[in-house]
């Protein structure tokens, strides 16, 4: 959401999801995602709905059929130039004529080409359902600068479209500076309620348990549950246009959306900010690594690892220069006027207390933050958009000047919710009940200790690969019979042994079913998932993704009625 200055804007037409620059110290930590995730994903069925779309766009001689001044100033619209308004003026307007969708809006965004040369104008945008009764002039808020690396131009935020299907833009020109020539306009019609309704397969999403301090992951809205069309994130040729990349979380940075909070239902809300940042400003993905909706729930952005949800880690594209060993989280609303509602701060601050706990960040402290241009930050650990990206070169508002106001409560709210927490403690969690399944036998993968050791009613004692570096191991735990199982619970009690763990269940050690799956699980801490079916058969796969000397270190695993 950044808000443009009256100084040249070529010089500043970057992409605010540019990932790393050449050089950075934080292009080090970011590693590919094909060498961290090897595990097979449990695939289930999933309700896509696809996002009608249209680029409405004017160039060379169609501004000539907009309202020109009478006053003069402007030299008619050419093919190869566009409309040029001349230096000298200030506060002279051009409107377009109407332009036509072909189906009712959800939203609208719209993004233009322009030759600044010292010179700036404003936006303002009007709908209509039958070209009679119109909407007030709503100006825009501009969203990203892009360059040539993806499409080029700048962007506006999503407006609410109203389910109108004719269109005005207005622009309010002040030329005192240098003259501005405008190449192309484009209002993007979208409409992410209307769509197509297909059923696809896509990986299960798993949500690892806490680490650190006991604090639950958040319940996620995945990107499955929102209707979210995956195909989106391919060229034709099927490569990915965004490839993940990772660097370790050390700061938390709140956004606004700066859409409507004229919305009834967050989902549609995200599929079209979803299409507008992947296909219309070209980055192949959503911006924001979660959103939180003004029904208090919160939504899954960034495509992680397969199964992966708020994957560890992950680099999204939601802060110019500083993507890289950050996490963004967007309220969906304007909040330049009003406050962020508090069920949607409390749902927030779930979200930023999961992060700073597994990733110790103090939610009221300080720190230093290297940019990828090499600049620093140097302020809050929860950072606002505005302070965190350089206000010098590349200004913004987000995420509002009244939401801006209620960050130091929120700050204070997070470190509440971490102060509330139970400290890590050496005990293990006492089984909740006596209750459970006694194993008839268990084996073991070769290069490994007695499977026993997993199941003796001891903590202390745990099974763990013997011969160094191996690069994966199982184990495997057997009822004796098919039986109804309603949960699993297991403990570590070696810490960084498990990198990747996957539980699966089977009735014939021939035909697995996925269970579970988590990343670098932490020690003497009781994890456990929900099953709710029959098996015999129970296994734990690890995989050694770091190239730990030992793996496994599990010293229980415990299957209940």
């Amino acid at each position: 959401m950044t808000t443009p200055e009256t100084t040249s804007v070529r010089d500043r037409l970057l992409n605010r999801r540019t990932l790393i620059q050449a050089g950075g110290a934080t292009a080090v930590a970011a590693i590919a995602s094909a060498d961290r995730f090897m595990v097979r994903p449990h695939m289930v069925s999933a309700q896509v709905i696809s996002t009608i779309a249209s680029d409405l766009s004017q160039t060379g001689t169609d501004f000539n059929r907009g309202d020109l001044p009478a006053q003069g100033g402007y030299s008619s619209a050419s093919a190869e130039d566009g409309l040029t308004v001349q230096r000298g003026l200030n506060g002279v307007q051009f409107v377009s004529n109407v332009i036509t969708s072909d189906f009712p809006m959800t939203h609208v965004g719209p993004n233009w080409q322009a030759s600044y040369n010292g010179g700036w104008f404003d936006v303002e945008v009007r709908l209509s359902q039958d070209g009679k009764k119109w909407t007030q002039w709503t100006p825009v808020t501009i969203e990203a600068f892009q360059g040539e690396a993806n499409n080029p131009g700048v962007f506006a935020a999503l407006l609410n479209g109203y389910r109108a299907t004719k269109m005005q833009y207005r622009l309010t020109f002040d030329t005192r500076s240098g003259p501005v020539s405008i190449q192309k306009m484009t209002l993007t019609a979208l409409n992410s309620n209307d769509g197509p309704v297909s059923q696809v397969m896509v990986p299960e999403s798993g949500n690892e348990a806490s680490a650190a301090k006991y604090i639950a992951k958040p319940r996620v809205n995945t990107r499955a549950s929102w209707g979210c069309d995956e195909s989106l994130r391919f060229y034709s040729n099927g490569q990915e246009i965004w490839g993940r990349e990772y660097a370790r979380w050390r700061v938390f940075v709140p956004h606004h959306t700066a859409t409507s909070n004229d919305y009834y239902d967050p989902k549609p809300e995200v599929r079209s900010i979803y299409y507008y940042h992947a296909v219309t400003q070209g980055w192949g993905d959503i911006g924001y690594h979660a959103l939180v909706g003004n029904n208090k729930e919160v939504y899954e952005g960034r495509k992680g690892a397969d199964g992966k949800v708020l994957d560890y880690d992950l680099m999204a594209g939601h802060v110019l220069q500083c993507n890289a060993g950050s996490f963004g989280m967007s309220f969906i609303g304007d909040f330049s006027y009003y406050y962020i509602p508090s069920g949607m701060l409390r749902a927030a601050q779930k979200v930023a207390a999961w992060v700073c706990a597994e990733r110790e960040i103090n939610p009221i402290g300080t720190l230093s933050f290297e940019r990828s241009d090499r600049s620093v930050y140097n302020g809050a650990a929860i950072a606002a958009h505005r302070n965190i990206q350089r206000p010098d070169l590349y200004p913004t508002a987000c995420p509002g000047d009244t939401g801006y106001t209620q960050f130091p409560w929120f700050r204070s709210y997070v470190k509440a919710k971490l102060d509330g927490a139970p400290d890590k403690d050496t005990t293990p969690t006492p089984t909740p009940s006596t209750k459970r399944y006694i194993f008839s036998s268990s084996g073991r993968s070769t290069g490994s200790n007695e499977s026993t050791l997993a199941w003796d009613n001891q903590t202390s004692t745990y099974w763990q690969t013997t011969t160094p570096n191996m690069k994966s191991a199982r184990i495997q735990f057997d009822l004796g019979s098919s039986k109804y199982c309603s949960r699993v619970r297991w403990l570590l009690q070696k810490e960084g042994w498990s990198d990747w763990c996957t539980i699966e269940s089977s009735d014939d050690k021939a035909t697995w079913t996925f269970v579970a799956d988590s990343s670098e699980l932490h020690a003497k801490v009781w994890y456990e998932r929900l099953i709710g079916r029959k098996l015999r058969y129970l296994r734990f796969s690890f995989t050694n993704i770091n190239n730990d000397q030992y793996m496994g270190g599990l010293a229980e695993v415990q299957l209940y009625p």
